[in-house]
């Protein structure tokens, strides 16, 4: 049954150690951030480099980022979607949408208690940032950024990179173009700023160190609006484990699954980078996509489940005849915190549960990232608030299911079944058909390691298809421009005008449909990509 839903610091400031513990809430819980794997990288912006960072609570790990060669990489063969093209999404996210986020965020900044001592610190971040959003109202020029002193490795890594691509993209413009907000591609200018909050923000004296997320109040208010969803799909989700018994059908097993990747895709409907405002989230709005979809109206516009379905089967066929070599992996590279990341949870769950899998592992943001984008505290944080009693319920017993399968989801953190991790690639411009020159190292660890890759959300999606103006009707392997390091499926609500493998005038039929089927979130997609020789 389908589930329905309404939906150490430095010596000079000795008081923000105790800071660092309310803002960078990672720390918390010592048996969920002990299972957390971050993974940081180093980019240098003439040569290869490598770093070896080491968190308190989290195991050491090392990675590697190539620095640009605009010539090794594919560059897109149609149009980048940018914010000059008149009354475009690109437009309106560019001149309207990204400065009330900035205006937004400064509020919440100023609100934060970080003390006194801080208060100089706060007020020049707040000035540059502020300084950047006059500059994209006026259509200026994003300038180069430069590294600030002490700058965490991730946060080196993202200013290089992104340096780099703007380099490259500048000597891709017509000659006499301006290399403005408005004239570079939405995707390099929208990554851009969240570069320069980092500069900004974890670049200043004793916030360095504190490194507080802009966004938190809000992701916590998403959170709590949210409640009432999550409980319902916790109740389901601890049904369907329930009700599964060794030996059941292959049927079973598929419609189990199905049914998360359900919960996974609308859960993406929830995106503060695109509400502005947490308090605008519509908590039934889950529910509602979910409602439509087994009432028979089409609101998935692309459903390849079947091709994930049959590697995932064929695997957990080798299994149960002891013929699979290696571990059953499966990668999820996050995208929202909130009930997003809890219906990602669940799918991890299931994955489990009925032996699809033998470990999941996590890809998070190293740093604040397109307002709700999962961080690592926001990871150990969602786990910590599903263990706690929720008050305000109308149906406080109905959060008992929730803090049940929190308790499980702990012991695959413990176990090694769950990991968490983060890379610097993932906070930059890069499309991923990049990653292989730029990150050879993720990339290979997932070409080595991953049965199934699963991304989640729109900028993923983006960075799949390189967000150029692709026809609607190209074959979405095109599309990805020769990434695929392992099999992998996009699990998508769509809000931004990039779209591939549709069929044949399905996209002139959808605009009669709903004129803005492209951006509203109302429609998904879920698209593999799997090689006849994966499974």
């Amino acid at each position: 049954m389908h589930l329905q839903l309404t939906r150490s610091l430095r010596s000079s400031y000795p008081h923000a150690r105790a800071l660092r513990e309310k803002y960078c809430k990672v720390h918390r819980s010592a048996q969920m951030s002990s299972a957390s794997i971050i993974t940081s990288a180093l980019v240098a912006s003439d040569s290869s480099a490598t770093a070896t960072v080491q968190r308190p609570g989290h195991a050491q790990a090392t990675s590697v980022l190539q620095p640009l060669n605009p010539g090794s990489v594919p560059w897109p063969p149609h149009l980048p979607l940018a914010g000059h093209e008149a009354g475009s999404f690109a437009e309106a996210t560019i001149t309207q949408r990204l400065p009330s986020i900035i205006a937004s965020m400064v509020k919440d900044i100023q609100q934060m208690q970080l003390g006194a001592e801080l208060a100089p610190q706060v007020s020049a971040a707040v000035s540059d940032i502020e300084a950047m959003r006059q500059e994209m109202l006026r259509g200026g020029e994003p300038a180069d950024l430069a590294v600030p002193p002490g700058a965490s490795p991730h946060l080196a890594a993202s200013v290089a990179s992104t340096n780099q691509a703007l380099a490259a993209w500048r000597g891709r413009l017509a000659p006499g173009t301006a290399p403005t907000w408005l004239n570079l591609p939405w995707l390099l200018v929208e990554c851009y700023m969240y570069v320069r909050i980092a500069v900004a923000l974890h670049g200043k004296p004793g916030l360095s160190d504190l490194r507080p997320d802009p966004f938190s109040s809000q992701k916590r208010a998403a959170f709590l609006k949210s409640r009432g969803g999550i409980s319902s799909m916790a109740a389901e989700v601890e049904g369907l484990v329930q009700r599964h018994a060794p030996g059941a059908s292959e049927e079973e097993v598929r419609g189990a699954l199905y049914q998360v990747v359900q919960y996974s895709l609308w859960g993406n409907k929830t995106d503060l980078s695109l509400l502005v405002d947490a308090s605008k989230i519509d908590p039934a709005a889950f529910a509602k996509a979910q409602e439509q979809e087994a009432a028979g109206q089409p609101f998935v516009i692309v459903d390849e489940f079947e091709g994930v379905w049959r590697l995932l089967r064929e695997h957990m066929r080798r299994a149960a005849g002891g013929k699979q070599a290696g571990t059953r992996r499966v990668d999820i590279i996050l995208d929202n915190a909130g009930l997003e990341l809890y219906s990602d949870m669940c799918l991890a769950d299931v994955l489990l549960q009925y032996g699809l899998a033998d470990e999941v592992v996590f890809h998070g943001k190293p740093m604040p990232w397109f307002v709700s984008d999962t961080l690592a505290s926001d990871f150990d944080e969602t786990l910590r608030w599903c263990t706690e009693e929720a008050e305000g319920l109308d149906t406080p017993a109905s959060w008992a299911p929730v803090q049940r399968l929190a308790q499980r989801w702990q012991s695959y953190l413990s176990s090694g079944k769950w990991r968490y991790t983060h890379h610097a690639f993932w906070c930059t411009p890069a499309p991923l058909a990049w990653m292989s020159a730029l990150c050879p190292d993720l990339h290979g660890e997932l070409r080595n390691n991953s049965m199934l890759m699963v991304f989640k959300g729109d900028l993923n999606y983006r960075k799949l298809t390189h967000d150029c103006r692709w026809p609607y009707d190209t074959p979405f392997g095109e599309s990805i421009q020769g990434f695929g390091p392992a099999p992998f499926v996009s699990l998508r609500t769509l809000k931004a005008d990039v779209v591939a493998g549709l069929k044949p005038g399905q996209g002139q039929a959808l605009f009669k449909v709903d004129p803005d089927w492209l951006v509203n979130g109302k429609f998904g997609m879920i698209q593999a990509h799997v090689p006849a020789s994966s499974a």
